[in-house]
């Protein structure tokens, strides 16, 4: 798992905080069959392909982009924001 680093960040900023204990037991499982810290954050909907759905309370949707190209929208808070550019980039 070449991006626990970048996945500790995000949970330390809070990026990870709406979910409940379970889900991030989960998520950590999950993260030993993909191959980047997009792919986990997506297949647990915190990456998410569209804003349909209302974001967590005082957070909004923020558009990025990992490395290979892949895109997708993620509900941060003005704090979480930087945190996030330094791991995506932002759309």
């Amino acid at each position: 798992m070449g991006f626990a680093r970048q996945y500790q960040q995000l949970r330390q900023a809070g990026v990870l905080a709406h979910m409940t204990s379970e889900a991030r037991h989960a998520l950590g499982a999950e993260a030993m069959k993909v191959d980047s810290l997009f792919d986990l954050l997506h297949s647990a909907a915190i990456i998410q392909d569209g804003v349909d759905g209302e974001c967590p309370a005082g957070t909004d949707w923020v558009a990025i982009e990992d490395q290979a190209g892949k895109r997708g929208y993620i509900a941060v808070t003005p704090d979480q924001k930087p945190i996030v550019a330094n791991i995506f980039k932002l759309l």
